[in-house]
């Protein structure tokens, strides 16, 4: 594997979670709270992190990078308003 390969397999591996679809006959059995389960996101901003998902479903990548928590709060400061 090249450098730029392995770097790029640890940066999956420390950012990205890979979510892979169910087939069409599955998931049209599928109950509300299973449906939820399957597709909802809820640690998607978390301070000081990236976090990357990959969906198989559609094929799309969704993500967030947000910085530490106490450098939020020092730019809010600085905004005019």
């Amino acid at each position: 594997m090249s450098k730029d390969g392995a770097l790029t397999a640890n940066l999956e591996d420390r950012y990205m979670e890979t979510r892979y679809s169910r087939d069409p006959h599955n998931f049209e059995r599928m109950n509300t709270s299973e449906i939820r389960e399957e597709f909802l996101i809820e640690d998607l901003f978390v301070p000081d992190a990236i976090k990357l998902i990959y969906l198989h479903i559609d094929r799309m990548i969704v993500g967030s990078a947000v910085q530490p928590a106490n450098l939020c709060s020092r730019g809010r400061s600085r905004i005019k308003g």
